[in-house]
């Protein structure tokens, strides 16, 4: 194969598994909220800065 097609190929396989992982990762934040039953923004914000 040429190299410009391999490097292609490279790029979107890269391109699709980073929008996967910010799938994957934004889709647990939001059931993680979900889950915490805050009732403020100010609530939310806390939890995730410390993880709990």
């Amino acid at each position: 194969m040429d190299r410009d097609i391999l490097l292609g190929i490279l790029v979107l396989v890269l391109s699709y598994s980073l929008t996967l992982y910010l799938i994957f990762w934004c889709r647990r934040m939001i059931d993680r909220i979900a889950a915490s039953k805050n009732g403020s923004l100010r609530e939310i914000i806390k939890e995730l800065k410390h993880g709990n």
